[in-house]
This record gives C-alpha cells, structure tokens and sequence, in this order.
C-alpha cells in the first residue's frame, strides 16, 4: 500500500496548512520563551502558586459561564444584521491620463521581460500559477 508521505512536492511548493502549522509552531515558541525568561527567577513555590491562582480564575469563569447558560440567567445578545460593518471603497481617484500612463509603463515592462529568456521563464511561470492573474493583466492591457 503506498503512504501518501511518499508523494513528494517540489521544494518550493509548500501547502498553506504547513506554513499555518510552521507559524503557529513559531508563534508558541515565542510565548514559551517570552514566559520562561520571566518565570526564570521564580522559585517552584511561587511558580505553583501562580498555576494554582490562574486554574482558581479559568475555573470560575467557566463556572459562571455553565450556570448562567444552564439556569437562563445569562443575557443573550440579538444578532443586529444591520450593525455589522460594510466595506466602503474609496471612489476611483486615478485620472484616465494616469491609468493610460501607468498601462504603458506595465506593457514596458512585460515587453522588456519578453525580450530576455529569464524574463520569458519568469512570464510563464506567473501564467502557469496564476492564469486569473495573467487574463486580468491581458484584459487590463488592452483596455
């Protein structure tokens, strides 16, 4: 039976569940760092009794928590659809002289890109992996 670990990926290509693994992994060696440069000075009594105070907090929390949603007592808030937030985009501020400029300097450049195979490699690559991106940037080329 093969093992899916045997299907190997290029080395470049790496999936985003392992980048947010890898940072997550990061981000909690900070915090243990963080937290053992300034426990290091504590002695085993003080350490315990800091465990001790902050299981007495989360407890009681939780505590309040359970029986305010099993006796009814706590204080539900409505969902208000028309409190949630929208997105308000600027209008578009660029002239059509400045949008005409711009074009001209990105076909420049995808045309000074074209004349060199580096350049020709580095085009196919972003057609290859980003065909959405690629049809946008030839529609918006045309225009």
């Amino acid at each position: 039976m093969k093992s899916i670990h045997n299907n190997k990926k290029d080395v470049g290509e790496v999936s985003i569940s392992r980048r947010l693994s890898r940072w997550c992994n990061q981000q909690q060696h900070r915090l243990a760092d963080m937290l053992n440069r300034s426990t290091a000075h504590w002695t085993g009594f003080q350490k315990k009794l800091a465990l001790a105070l902050f299981c007495l907090t989360m407890g009681a929390n939780s505590g309040i928590v359970l029986y305010q949603s099993l006796s009814g007592k706590a204080t539900p808030k409505p969902l208000r659809p028309d409190a949630i937030s929208t997105v308000h985009l600027p209008a578009d501020t660029l002239s059509a002289r400045a949008a005409d400029k711009q074009r001209r300097l990105l076909k420049a450049k995808i045309d000074s890109l074209y004349r060199a195979d580096s350049g020709r490699a580095q085009l196919e690559r972003l057609r290859r992996s980003h065909p959405g991106l690629w049809d946008s940037l030839q529609i918006f080329l045309v225009e």
